[in-house]
């Protein structure tokens, strides 16, 4: 719903691309690279838990600008930290799937695994429409942040999948 916000808040066209597009990819190939670098030194386990952590609280810059009506300037803010807070988890996220697939079976599990990932956000995204409607921005924000959350609950469970790494 961030493309949505973007409009609804007024920025152009071109506006938008630079956020996603530009100033976007860069600051998620920044996050990536500093993600894997905080994976070398903490191990996967704990990236999970610090750089999902980012990820999540990500969206409570959306919701603070969204509640407070802030500038333009804080909406790139956010969405320059959303991106590179997002390069971060999913460095983090792709280095546990990498961790628990088998030498042997590695492409068919990896390649399950993203997909199942990538359904999950394709079911998510299909609520986020009706949830921001009934909601309102801020408050969709901040919930996305809160659903984030029960993920820390199914942390232990992955920890073996980890430790092969750290």
């Amino acid at each position: 719903m961030i493309k949505p916000f973007w409009v609804d808040r007024g920025l152009t066209p071109a506006e938008i691309g630079l956020i996603s597009t530009t100033l976007g990819v860069v600051a998620t190939v920044l996050g990536a690279l500093a993600g894997g670098a905080w994976i070398a030194r903490i191990g996967i386990f704990r990236g999970l838990w610090i750089l999902g952590l980012f990820q999540a609280l990500s969206n409570l810059g959306y919701a603070g600008v969204a509640q407070f009506q802030l500038s333009r300037g804080f909406l790139y803010s956010a969405s320059v930290f959303e991106s590179f807070t997002g390069g971060m988890g999913t460095a983090a996220f792709l280095s546990f799937l990498m961790n628990v697939c088998d030498k042997e079976h590695a492409a068919v599990q990896y390649a399950l695994l993203s997909a199942l990932f990538g359904f999950s956000r394709s079911v998510a995204g299909a609520f986020s429409g009706w949830g921001t409607e009934h909601l309102g921005y801020a408050a969709y924000f901040g919930l996305t942040f809160l659903l984030a959350l029960p993920a820390y609950a199914l942390l232990p469970f992955v920890r073996g999948g980890c430790g092969r790494s750290r």
